[in-house]
């Protein structure tokens, strides 16, 4: 009975430890995505503010193609 209790605590200990990395693994993964989405964000704020009319017209030229595609 020691003995299967045993071996059970020890099964739960490598589950927890397994759940632990992989949390870890994934808080870090998001925050790694936050920082990367934020970088792109600022370079697409940044290349509309210099290119606005350019801007306006590339998003035309992209909702008039994706128009023709999806009919």
């Amino acid at each position: 009975m020691q003995t299967a209790s045993a071996r059970a605590h020890e099964t739960i200990d490598k589950v927890a430890s397994a759940g632990s990395s992989a949390a870890d693994w994934a808080t870090e993964s998001g925050t790694q995505l936050a920082n990367k989405s934020g970088a792109l964000a600022e370079a697409c704020t940044g290349y509309v503010r210099a290119r606005p009319l350019m801007s306006v017209a590339g998003a035309l030229a992209l909702g008039y193609f994706a128009g023709r595609v999806l009919r």
